[in-house]
């Protein structure tokens, strides 16, 4: 769900970019688009913070089986 969430997320990201790369490209950044430059900064603040969160979330695993774990691990047992 994260993932979904971090992708739209991204995929929105991509018109403020979009906007700064034309912009730039035109001609140099004024003080009417500190918002737009405010936005980027949040928004990738935000992009780290998920991706680290789905990191961690990946990595950690608690010791020995979970319950899912315990009850398939009896049910193989129970039919050999």
């Amino acid at each position: 769900m994260l993932t979904i969430l971090a992708t739209i997320g991204l995929l929105v990201h991509m018109q403020p970019i979009s906007y700064l790369a034309r912009v730039a490209a035109e001609t140099t950044l004024s003080s009417s688009d500190l918002s737009v430059q405010i936005q980027l900064v949040v928004t990738a603040g935000a992009a780290l913070l998920v991706l680290f969160v789905t990191t961690t979330l990946a990595v950690y695993k608690p010791r020995g089986l979970t319950r899912y774990g315990w009850r398939k691990q009896n049910e193989q047992r129970k039919d050999s």
